[in-house]
């Protein structure tokens, strides 16, 4: 179901943005009949359109992504945009005086702060959420949510 929203939103963007915006949605069959929280996932790629895509001329791609690492349930959500360095991004902490905090410290504004809220409401300390520039060429801000998949 979520996968299905973020869908629907991105191609709501895709008539906006055109030829801008490219898109990778990864659900594994496996994976589909798992629910996760309503609304976690698009407000993140909300933030990464309007913060790393947006802002480049030539736009990006957004990726979403769900795989299954062990008992936990990893979603992903990356993009090519602006990166962390480039530009404050909205889920960083504010700190005119660093716009690479974020980095340093795995993401710690508001916006990942109600999600990392939520989950630990939800699941404690068997879930977490990390915001981190992308590692390769392509630059850019991944954001990972770990979630503990249910019990058989």
């Amino acid at each position: 179901t979520e996968f299905q929203r973020v869908d629907d939103y991105l191609a709501l963007m895709a008539v906006r943005m055109g030829p801008r915006l490219q898109v990778v949605l990864d659900l594994p069959k496996a994976l589909r009949p798992l629910s996760v929280p309503p609304m976690l996932l698009q407000p993140l790629v909300e933030n990464a359109i309007k913060h790393g895509l947006e802002p480049q001329v030539q736009g990006g791609r957004i990726e979403v992504r769900a795989r299954q690492q062990g008992a936990q349930l990893w979603l992903t959500v990356r993009d090519t945009g602006v990166g962390l360095q480039a530009a404050p991004h909205p889920l960083s902490p504010p700190n005119p005086a660093s716009p690479t905090a974020p980095a340093a410290h795995g993401g710690g504004g508001f916006g990942m702060a109600q999600v990392r809220e939520r989950l630990a409401t939800l699941y404690g300390p068997a879930a977490s959420a990390t915001l981190a520039p992308a590692d390769d060429a392509e630059g850019g801000t991944v954001v990972t949510l770990r979630l503990p998949l249910p019990a058989p």
